[in-house]
């Protein structure tokens, strides 16, 4: 049975711009990789969170290191820092979450780089950040972007991970994504899906799931892909899209890839993906299952006796 995590979004005005990359060899090595690739025509950060996980081995779970990140980090590119429950961002909006990773930019909206931003400037590229992955296997992450640029971003987001245990077999698969889209000014607020088609529907992706025998080394599609075009004037849920698929096969890794477009004008786009793959039991596994329950009532009807 398929179980829905709830991931917490904040839905304020965080000054977000957000992406990610693809995995590459390194995923086999590490066990989960988790990118990001801010592009827009204010400039282009290639950023890898992996550094600020925590991996286990053994069960295949990972999650944010807080203590990497308790105090600010900061290099060329900006600052990681992280978002306790309560605090505030930029824009002065409180963000009840549990702790998340959040990262700026040095460069603002009008060109210039520095520590500090303004409402008015905002740090050209801001999001706050969660994921986490588990034994059922399960595999969850949630963000929030806002675009403070003059034109349409794109943001991708790449995350991947270990499958522990791994599926040997027939498998059942489920994927979703949800959130809200927020119009901070101009006419209205649009999120584009900007993957290229991948189940064959002729309709673009904005989440697509994938497998991997190899580690993370090369990938198949697990037909779970989910998202569509959405558009408000002010503020709207984005979702619930999801998708129930089967299949059979062996694999050890697995991948999110998200990417979309978002309209300019501190619009806001908050974002919570979600995946499932159970193996479906063997039919000689069944014959055991029903033996043993057979076995069970012959006992207890013995006792009676």
């Amino acid at each position: 049975m398929f179980k829905k995590t709830l991931v917490s979004i904040a839905i304020a005005s965080l000054g977000c711009s957000f992406a990610g990359q693809a995995m590459a060899g390194a995923a086999a090595a590490s066990g989960q990789q988790i990118g990001i690739v801010v592009q827009g025509d204010n400039g282009s950060w290639n950023l890898d969170l992996s550094a600020l996980m925590s991996f286990n081995a053994a069960t295949g779970a990972f999650a944010f290191d807080s203590s990497k990140v308790a105090a600010p980090v900061s290099d060329a590119q900006g600052e990681w820092s992280l978002a306790l429950a309560g605090s505030k961002d930029v824009d002065g909006v409180t963000v009840l979450t549990s702790d998340r990773v959040r990262w700026h930019s040095w460069e603002r909206v009008d060109g210039t780089s520095g520590a500090t931003a303004t409402t008015d400037n905002p740090w050209s590229s801001v999001f706050t950040f969660t994921a986490s992955g588990n034994v059922d296997p399960f595999m969850t992450y949630g963000f929030t972007a806002k675009n403070n640029t003059a034109s349409t971003q794109t943001y991708t987001f790449t995350m991947g991970e270990a499958l522990s245990p791994s599926v040997a077999g027939a498998y059942d698969i489920y994927a979703d994504v949800s959130g809200s889209i927020v119009n901070g000014t101009g006419s209205n607020v649009t999120i584009t899906p900007a993957l290229a088609d991948q189940d064959g529907d002729g309709i673009a992706e904005l989440q697509v799931l994938s497998l991997s025998n190899d580690g993370g080394l090369t990938f198949v599609n697990a037909g779970v892909d989910v998202g569509q075009k959405d558009l408000a004037t002010g503020s709207k849920a984005y979702g619930l899209y999801s998708q129930l698929g089967s299949g059979s096969g062996s694999f050890n890794y697995w991948a999110f890839e998200t990417q979309f477009t978002l309209t300019a004008g501190k619009d806001v786009a908050s974002l919570a993906g979600y995946a499932e793959i159970t193996p479906v039991p063997e039919p000689a596994m069944w014959g055991m299952l029903l033996g043993g329950v057979g076995l069970l009532g012959f006992a207890a009807r013995g006792r009676k006796k």
